[in-house]
């Protein structure tokens, strides 16, 4: 009978443990959830995808987290490396629609942005070498309507997003040219020339905004 009851007593104590141990456990994913939402917002995406990494070392059953990686990589312009996090949050979740609409939204803009047919891709170029030209003339404005016809033909020419915006910058009109710097950052993120346009965009405009 002592022996029935110390066992019981012990197996109490067991579920106890465990389930304190889970509750510490789901209030830390909870936190670093919370930090990593708070990062992506803020335009750290790299940083939100490292916290939610982390979360789902913890917490592997956290499907909107999965879900969150793949839209931070998205933003970053990583279209391929998006897609099989939102099939993980599928998989976590399959009744969820919001996962299934990112996954096929993804898949639909990866077979948009193939590579342009080759005369496509050679005016492309040309049209690029004439803004260039209009752009160290001064006549900046032509230079803009070379660009905008560059990337409507050519979605993946990083450089023109990029050129468009300094021609903004140029002509005083910053606040329009961080969204183009920030689409050359998409479009090419290992690009540090994009990435110091736009970084350095961004901090004027916050602190001619008296934001630190």
């Amino acid at each position: 009978m002592r022996q029935a009851a110390d066992q019981r007593e012990q197996a109490a104590r067991t579920r106890t443990m465990r389930a304190a141990a889970d509750t510490d456990r789901r209030a830390r994913c909870a936190a670093i959830g919370r930090e990593a939402a708070a990062r992506r917002a803020g335009g750290d995406h790299a940083g939100a995808i490292r916290r939610y990494q982390a979360l789902l070392q913890l917490c592997p059953d956290t499907c909107q987290a999965y879900n969150n990686v793949g839209a931070s990589l998205y933003s970053l312009g990583y279209l391929a490396e998006s897609a099989p996090w939102f099939d993980e949050a599928i998989k976590c979740n399959p009744d969820e629609r919001l996962f299934r609409d990112n996954a096929a939204m993804t898949r639909a803009k990866l077979a948009k942005t193939a590579a342009p047919p080759a005369e496509a891709a050679t005016a492309c170029a040309a049209a690029f070498a004439a803004a260039e030209s209009h752009r160290t003339a001064g006549r900046l404005q032509e230079a803009l309507q070379d660009y905008r016809g560059v990337v409507a033909r050519c979605p993946n020419y990083c450089a023109a997003y990029n050129n468009m915006g300094l021609t903004l910058h140029k002509l005083g009109r910053p606040a329009e040219s961080l969204p183009l710097f920030e689409k050359a950052l998409r479009c090419n993120p290992k690009d540090n020339l994009f990435r110091e346009n736009y970084d350095l965009t961004a901090k004027r405009l916050r602190a001619a905004a008296g934001q630190p």
